[in-house]
């Protein structure tokens, strides 16, 4: 008797997670985590504290941020693999009260406290963080609010300025460098997910009905299409068969 080949069972990938996680902002991504060990290069440099406290309802945390000057990291542990590190905060010590009051506490390798009780359900907590991921993780952040508002204001790009993009022999030179487009896509829930635009080509279906194909960041492999009337001000964006939201296609610079 011949065995019955088992049906290898293909689990169906969450478009809409996956592309929130690439075109999404969110504070607490591990994108804007130092590698490990990186902070020891900020010793005697300004660096941003993030205080966190979690919010009465349990739900989250609240956050405060305020530039703090480290002063030495080390004491090494190697069995709990954290660090001592001491920092005073420059602000606070223009006051008699603070006079250069020096802190000092345990951190783990990314900048974190250390997390004592071992539990990870700590009602507080701070951080260390290079001032230039914070000042990037802010850029985006300011990119989003921005992208956000002007999709509210603006229509997408009108069809013969699609078509323009199109059409152009140097597209990778207008859109990698001289133009920034983004795809703004607005999800049901009212998250924005954004993304820079990297290819763009029109297809005629039939009549006012077109087919626009466009890839977004260069890390993205996907070949997103969309099919829109020339008239349409904004269109659907569906992948594989999941539906993402509506989206616009935005020139950031000023009108």
């Amino acid at each position: 008797m011949e065995k019955q080949k088992k049906e290898k069972v293909v689990e169906k990938k969450d478009y809409s997670k996956i592309l929130t996680d690439m075109y999404g902002f969110n504070s607490g991504s591990t994108k804007w985590l130092p590698k490990g060990s990186e902070i020891l290069q900020l010793i005697g440099q300004y660096a941003v504290y993030v205080d966190y406290q979690k919010k009465s309802s349990g739900d989250g945390y609240d956050t405060k941020c305020e530039r703090v000057k480290i002063n030495k990291i080390s004491g090494y542990d190697p069995i709990t693999m954290t660090y001592q590190i001491e920092y005073y905060f420059p602000e606070r010590a223009k006051s008699t009260a603070e006079d250069h009051k020096v802190y000092t506490e345990k951190i783990i390798p990314e900048g974190f406290s250390f997390d004592i009780m071992g539990q990870g359900l700590q009602s507080s907590m701070n951080r260390f963080m290079p001032l230039s991921l914070h000042c990037k993780m802010m850029e985006e952040s300011f990119l989003f609010d921005r992208m956000s508002s002007l999709y509210t204001e603006r229509d997408t790009l009108p069809f013969t300025a699609l078509a323009d993009i199109s059409e152009t022999k140097k597209q990778g030179e207008l859109l990698g460098y001289s133009r920034n487009i983004q795809a703004t896509i607005k999800k049901d829930s009212g998250e924005f997910l954004v993304g820079r635009v990297s290819s763009l080509k029109l297809h005629h279906v039939k009549g006012d009905e077109w087919r626009v194909i466009f890839k977004l960041d260069k890390d993205d492999t996907v070949n997103y299409n969309i099919v829109f009337d020339k008239a349409d001000k904004e269109y659907k964006l569906t992948v594989f068969g999941d539906y993402i939201g509506t989206i616009k296609f935005l020139d950031v610079m000023d009108v």
